[in-house]
């Protein structure tokens, strides 16, 4: 897990709110490299499945959409990487996430 970390650069982590309650959580992390990024995402694509109770399960992502999708009764997740930065979204269900993926940075 320690070596996963490596290279960390940096991240922000924003919570998003619609103002009925649902609530998004936008991570975004920012490597020294490409390959400690890839390393990270590996990882941590391992892991977001057992974040929740009961487990997330990979899904097919919307059409139009890239990355990695995870969901359940408990919620969903997304995580994506571009070159030295992953990004992982926590929602509600993948419609959200579908929906603040084109407000991402």
């Amino acid at each position: 897990a320690w070596s996963a970390a490596d290279g960390w650069s940096g991240d922000t982590l924003a919570l998003w709110t619609d103002g009925t309650g649902r609530e998004v959580l936008v991570w975004r992390l920012a490597w020294e490299s490409r390959e400690e990024a890839v390393e990270f995402e590996r990882a941590y694509r391992l892991l977001i499945p057992r974040f929740r109770v009961p487990p997330l399960l990979a899904t097919a992502p919307s059409p139009g959409l890239k990355g990695n999708f995870w969901a359940g009764p408990s919620g969903a997740a997304y995580l994506t990487r571009a070159g030295r930065v992953v990004t992982a979204v926590w929602a509600p269900d993948l419609e959200t996430i579908a929906a603040v993926i084109p407000a991402l940075p």
